[in-house]
């Protein structure tokens, strides 16, 4: 078995898909399937969060119970919605307040630009990101309103090997606060082409409005097929529908070239051949042969096979697996700084074990063997 089973559609979700972004012709013959195969109150939550995109291609058809339960999906993500980018337009405009330059990724960023409704993509959290200098004191302004992080504590997070801190504050509202783009690429100054290339954008609500910025659209590409393809338990197979929706939108003003450079300097053409591979044979998706073919030869490097094996399987539990990880993340901070691997292994592994001080090492690699011996026997499952 690939590493891709637990991260590509299930076949109920790709028929989904596929109705969602098929031509007319071919609607009609897809619903029918759908309405056939599908039971719509045993659809796990990566199933029923797709019904929303079917909402503009059936909200004119007879009430059928599949149309029923789109329409319904539809008008619960648009009030979810309206409040997180509510929420979004606060939070923006404190940073604002303190000079610190925000830009917005994934749901939040997709919905003004590309989906235009926000009925149509379900988000469950807000993602923004800041200069990695600017990192420590934007936690610190967003635990003075109240957000606390719920893994790893901002004291002990180090901006050359995470990407960034989950935060939620008292009334259970999700913040995403990034200091990179990509998980996997975490190095000093790894995100300069992001923030050059990067594009203006308004957020609005009903208390008003917040400046801020999103992705190019090459760059939104990229980090779509990359985030889509990062193995969770219960996997996020919206982004099959954010990156048709972006090629689609942006059809011939995709920057190939720059896209297949940014994928090399940032290590992931391997994932980016194998999500637009997947794109382009199961959906017809404009992805140039020229392009592909270049992703698909950086994508043979034996560096880049090994980012695929690291970001596309389980690696809680399974400590070879994450040995690896771990190694390849060091090494991309010692290259980018021409750093000591013994200096540079000291702070990875304050980073990693969420502590501020070495003499809190032992006991927290205690903590994490007994966690790994539980999720080998069972005991408990890996994080979600």
């Amino acid at each position: 078995m690939t590493p891709w089973h637990s991260v590509l559609p299930t076949p109920d979700q790709e028929l989904l898909l596929r109705a969602a972004f098929a031509r007319d012709a071919e609607l009609p013959d897809l619903l029918a399937e759908a309405e056939r195969r599908l039971v719509l109150d045993e659809l796990d939550l990566p199933t029923r969060v797709l019904l929303p995109l079917l909402h503009p291609r059936v909200e004119n058809l007879d009430a059928t119970p599949l149309v029923a339960a789109c329409r319904e999906a539809y008008r619960r993500n648009w009030l979810a919605n309206q409040r997180l980018i509510h929420r979004a337009v606060v939070l923006l405009g404190r940073l604002a307040d303190h000079g610190i330059p925000t830009l917005v990724l994934k749901g939040t960023a997709l919905i003004p630009s590309y989906y235009r409704d926000p009925g149509l993509r379900f988000m469950s959290d807000l993602d923004v990101m800041v200069p990695e200098e600017r990192f420590v004191e934007t936690g610190r302004l967003m635990e003075r309103m109240g957000y606390v992080p719920l893994e790893h504590p901002l004291r002990c997070f180090d901006t050359r090997f995470g990407h960034a801190i989950a935060y939620r504050n008292r009334e259970g509202h999700d913040v995403d606060l990034h200091c990179h783009v990509l998980p996997i690429s975490c190095e000093r100054g790894a995100d300069e082409g992001f923030w050059q290339r990067a594009v203006p954008l308004r957020l609005s609500a009903a208390s008003g409005e917040a400046a801020t910025r999103s992705l190019a659209a090459s760059d939104l590409l990229l980090h779509t097929c990359v985030h889509g393809v990062v193995w969770v338990k219960t996997p996020h197979n919206r982004w099959v529908a954010d990156a048709l929706v972006i090629l689609r939108e942006r059809d011939g003003r995709i920057d190939w070239d720059g896209f297949v450079e940014t994928a090399d300097a940032r290590g992931v053409a391997g994932l980016a051949t194998w999500a637009l591979g997947y794109l382009r044979e199961r959906f017809d998706a404009a992805v140039p042969d020229a392009a592909l073919g270049k992703l698909e030869r950086l994508g043979r490097r034996p560096s880049a096979r090994r980012v695929v094996r690291f970001i596309t399987r389980q690696r809680e539990g399974y400590p070879l697996a994450a040995l690896g990880f771990h190694r390849y993340m060091l090494s991309r901070a010692v290259r980018a700084e021409e750093g000591s691997w013994w200096v540079f292994g000291r702070r990875f592994l304050l980073h990693w074990c969420r502590v501020d001080r070495p003499s809190k090492v032992p006991p927290a690699l205690w903590r994490k063997t007994r966690k790994l011996v539980g999720l080998r026997l069972g005991l408990h499952a890996a994080r979600q």
